[in-house]
C-alpha cells in the first residue's frame, strides 16, 4: 500500500510554468546591426596598423642597408666584385624580410651588373649603385620634408605599390592622350625571378614626351605582357605615376594599334640637347636610373675597342653588350637614335638611318 506524506515535510511545489521563448523579431531587434561605417572604421583601423607595423619593418631594414654600405666603404671596392655576389643577397633578403622589394631587387641585381663591365670599370659602377640605393633610404627617411611628387616616387622605389585605381582616381597626375609610337620593347628576367617587360613610347604631341609601361609576371607562368612592337602606333591616353621625372605610365583608354605610316624621325634635338634634358631629371631625381635619349644628327664612331654616339663636341660611349650589334651603324652618317642612358653609357634601342631602321635585337 502507498505511503503518506511524512509527517513534518514540506508540501510539493507547484510546477512553474515554463519560461516564454522570445520570437524571432525579437531576437533581431536586441542584436543591433553594424553599420557599413562602422565595419570600415574598423578595417580602415586596421589598415593603419598595417601600415605603421611595415613602415617600422621598412625604417629598420634600411638602416640595416645603410650600415652595410659604410660597412663596403671601409672595406674598400676594389675586391668587392668578389663578394658581392654572397653579400648582396644577404642583404637583399634582409630587405624583403622589411617589406623593401625594391631595394631587393636594386641590391640583388648589383653583381649581375658589375660582370658585365670590364674589371677595371667595377668600382666605379658599384661606387654609383651603393651611392644611388644610400641616396634612396636617406630620402625615404626624411620623406615627410620632400615635395609630394619626389616622397610617392621614393615610396614607389623602396617597394611601396600604387594601384591602378588610386592611378585613375588621381586626377592631379599627368595625362597625355595621342598617338604613341614603339620605339622598342625589353624583357630580362629580375632575380626575383619576375620578368619585367618594358615598353618604350613616344608621342607625337607634349614635345615628344616619352613613356614605358612595365610589366612583371612570373617566370613559370604562362602570361605575357604588353605585346606592342616597335614600328606600331597606339592611339592611347596613358596616365603618369606620381614623380618629377614621370616616365612610367599606365594606359587607360585605348582606341587601336596600326603601324606607323611614316620612319621615326627621331625628333629635333640634339644629342647635346638630349644629355641637358638628362641633367635636368637626375636633378630632380638623384637616384635616377636610365633616362630615355631621342636625338638626330648622330654619327656612330669608333675610338680604340670603344664605340661611340657623336654630336656636336659631344661623345657618349655605347654599352659594351650593345657593341656587336651596333658596329654596322658606324658606317652610316646621319642617324636618329633612340637609347637609354644611365650617366655612364648608353644602350641603343632604335636608329633610323639614311639606308634603313635599326633595332636593338
Amino acid at each position: 500500500r502507498r505511503r503518506g506524506p511524512t509527517p513534518g515535510a514540506a508540501a510539493p511545489k507547484a510546477a512553474e510554468p515554463a519560461a516564454e521563448r522570445p520570437s524571432i523579431a525579437a531576437v533581431v531587434e536586441e542584436e543591433a546591426p553594424v553599420s557599413d561605417a562602422e565595419t570600415e572604421a574598423r578595417a580602415e583601423a586596421q589598415r593603419a596598423r598595417n601600415r605603421a607595423q611595415r613602415e617600422s619593418l621598412v625604417a629598420g631594414c634600411i638602416a640595416a642597408m645603410e650600415q652595410w654600405i659604410t660597412d663596403q666603404l671601409e672595406r674598400g671596392l676594389a675586391g668587392f666584385d668578389q663578394r658581392a655576389v654572397q653579400d648582396c643577397a644577404t642583404l637583399a633578403k634582409r630587405l624583403v624580410d622589411g617589406k623593401a622589394g625594391g631595394l631587393a631587387n636594386r641590391i640583388s641585381a648589383l653583381p649581375a651588373a658589375l660582370f658585365r663591365v670590364p674589371e677595371e670599370e667595377r668600382p666605379q659602377v658599384a661606387a654609383r649603385a651603393l651611392a644611388a640605393a644610400y641616396c634612396i633610404g636617406q630620402a625615404y627617411t626624411r620623406q615627410d620634408s620632400l615635395p609630394e611628387l619626389l616622397k610617392a616616387d621614393v615610396r614607389q622605389t623602396v617597394g611601396w605599390n600604387l594601384t591602378r585605381e588610386a592611378l585613375l582616381e588621381d586626377r592631379g597626375l599627368l595625362r597625355i592622350d595621342g598617338h604613341w609610337r614603339v620605339l622598342a620593347a625589353r624583357d630580362e628576367v629580375q632575380p626575383d625571378r619576375l620578368r619585367r617587360i618594358e615598353t618604350w613610347l613616344q608621342t607625337d604631341a607634349a614635345g615628344g614626351h616619352c613613356a614605358v609601361l612595365i610589366d612583371f609576371i612570373p617566370v613559370s607562368g604562362g602570361a605575357v605582357g604588353n605585346m606592342y612592337l616597335p614600328g606600331e602606333v597606339l592611339d592611347a591616353e596613358l596616365v603618369f605615376y606620381p614623380s618629377p621625372v614621370p616616365l612610367r605610365a599606365q594606359i587607360i583608354a585605348h582606341r587601336g594599334t596600326q603601324a606607323a605610316a611614316e620612319s621615326w624621325a627621331g625628333g629635333p634635338h640634339s644629342l647635346a640637347a638630349a644629355l641637358e634634358a638628362w641633367r635636368t631629371a637626375l636633378a630632380a631625381k638623384p637616384w635616377l636610373d636610365t633616362f630615355p635619349l631621342t636625338a638626330a644628327k648622330v654619327r656612330v664612331r669608333a675610338a680604340g675597342p670603344r664605340l661611340y654616339a657623336c654630336g656636336d663636341d659631344l661623345a657618349l660611349p655605347l654599352a659594351a653588350a650593345a657593341h656587336d650589334a651596333a658596329r654596322p651603324l658606324a658606317t652610316v652618317d646621319d642617324i636618329s637614335l633612340f637609347g637609354l642612358w644611365d650617366g655612364r653609357e648608353l644602350t641603343p634601342l632604335l636608329a633610323q638611318t639614311p639606308i634603313g631602321e635599326w633595332t636593338a635585337p
